[in-house]
């Protein structure tokens, strides 16, 4: 049922399970879901690979790393 969408106390209701606990216990994880996990993964650092690029391309176009002001983190009191 989770995989269908439906919420998961909706599902623990249909099931009769009153503990969230019991209800994971037997929400197995195929072969399956591990490789659509897997696609997301991949595609979520495909993405982040392309958009850090464009933002590194913009950075190097825009403010040049001499310019930029440096922060240094407090001091700590000993």
């Amino acid at each position: 049922m989770i995989r269908a969408g439906v919420h998961t106390y909706v599902a623990m209701a249909i099931s009769g399970h009153r503990s969230e606990a019991i209800f994971r216990r037997y929400d197995f994880v195929s072969g399956r879901d591990q490789r659509e996990a897997l696609g997301r993964v991949a595609a979520y650092l495909e993405e982040r690979t392309k958009s850090g690029q464009q933002a590194g391309k913009a950075a190097r176009a825009g403010v040049q790393r001499s310019e930029m002001s440096t922060v240094r983190a407090p001091r700590r009191r000993t």
